[in-house]
């Protein structure tokens, strides 16, 4: 056997193990090309590279549109293969449109109610988006084995070319990412994992819960406030604020997203003051721990996840984006208030599109940026002093009202 063939022998975990180990391509992309063989894997093995056909590539390409959008949060998928997870959730689905039919037919449900439950309470599956993210990862993965000569010379032709979705059917499988209503926010507050973070001192709590309500009351993205230096705060100026910039170890999505935005009350209650004095007395040069040492990009996905199983025990979960929709849950309740969406764009770091907003509409100062927030409350009332709040006097009180008491 010649050394190609050997190559060509070689499983596809393995084969890749080899090609990323000459590569000087991130760590990131590395875990992410991992996880695309290893979900090519779980449907057809981890088979030789020599053996993998178009149609097994293809066949791939529409059996990912069938796994379960939110798999790793939901306990009824936990421990099971891809193909079973498909199975249960189509027998899921079965035994829901049963019931769905049965009520019909009983005159509970009108066709619209019946048509609208369906579609709502089907189970998610994998989008094209994400799905296309993988077609790419192993389209990538398959140009290294050609050019490393790890596929017999034969089969130079990459079975996952060309097999991305257009532009077109992405958008057309996109699920708009929806707000987070009044009575939402209240459920998300209350959860167990919150009461259990307020009964902690302010400067004990997780990172996970401070990086999810600073996205909550600043409208910043998720990665904004995960890779915030201590001097990116400042809490002794006459408004308390957050720096947004890019630095050693700091990057942001547009050049609109520099800029500095007001520390909301709510989290001045919440006790962050606290919280900063202690990590600065730790010597750290970062908000919040171990920034330094994750890579930039992913320093805020340990708090998407546990915001992401709070909302699916709430049943509140939508595949993709979960920090984010808070984030527009604070756009909507600013637009709601009236608020002009030049400032809006100011406050989320978002590009002024029309003439109008950059040409005749003054950038909004500090103090307008604070002003405007004010208003942003979510329908949560938060004491006076809540330094160290036990878990049992948090409790949604009348007219959907979060009250905070000591």
């Amino acid at each position: 056997m010649d050394q190609i063939e050997a190559r060509a022998a070689l499983p596809i975990t393995e084969a890749m193990d080899k090609a990323l180990a000459r590569s000087n391509i991130s760590d990131h992309s590395k875990k992410s090309y991992r996880s695309s063989a290893k979900l090519f894997a779980a449907f057809f093995g981890d088979v030789a590279v020599r053996d993998v056909t178009d149609d097994m590539a293809l066949s791939f390409r529409e059996k990912m549109l069938d796994v379960p959008a939110g798999y790793s949060h939901d306990a009824r998928f936990r421990g099971l293969s891809f193909p079973a997870m498909i199975d249960a959730a189509d027998e899921l689905d079965d035994e829901f449109e049963t019931d769905l039919t049965e009520r019909r037919k009983q005159g509970e449900l009108t066709e619209a109610e019946y048509e609208s439950a369906l579609e709502k309470g089907r189970i998610a599956r994998m989008t094209k988006k994400t799905a296309c993210k993988h077609l790419s990862a192993m389209n990538s993965i398959w140009t290294k084995f050609i050019n490393a000569g790890a596929t017999p010379s034969r089969k130079r032709i990459n079975p996952f070319g060309g097999l991305i979705f257009s532009v077109a059917e992405r958008d057309k499988d996109r699920r708009v990412k929806r707000e987070f209503e009044g009575e939402d926010l209240v459920k998300i507050f209350s959860s167990r994992p919150f009461r259990e973070e307020m009964a902690r001192a302010p400067e004990e709590r997780s990172r996970e819960f401070w990086i999810t309500t600073c996205v909550a009351f600043t409208g910043a993205r998720r990665e904004e406030i995960a890779q915030l230096r201590l001097e990116d705060v400042n809490l002794k100026t006459r408004i308390p604020h957050f720096s947004f910039k890019e630095g050693k170890g700091q990057s942001l999505k547009t050049e609109r997203a520099t800029r500095d935005v007001p520390i909301h009350p709510f989290l001045m209650h919440l006790g962050i003051e606290a919280y900063v004095e202690r990590r600065a007395a730790t010597g750290s040069v970062w908000l919040f721990p171990g920034a330094g040492d994750i890579n930039v990009g992913h320093r805020s996905k340990t708090s998407a996840e546990w915001f992401g199983r709070i909302i699916h025990d709430l049943g509140l979960y939508e595949e993709g984006g979960c920090l984010h929709r808070l984030r527009k849950s604070l756009a909507t309740q600013l637009a709601d208030s009236h608020v002009n969406t030049a400032y809006i764009k100011d406050i989320l770091g978002h590009e002024r599109e029309c003439v109008t907003e950059r040409h005749y509409i003054g950038g909004a100062t500090l103090e307008k940026k604070a002003e405007l927030l004010k208003m942003v409350t979510f329908g949560l009332k938060p004491a006076e002093a809540c330094r160290l709040i036990p878990a049992a006097s948090i409790e949604a009180g009348e007219g959907n009202v979060l009250h905070l008491t000591r």
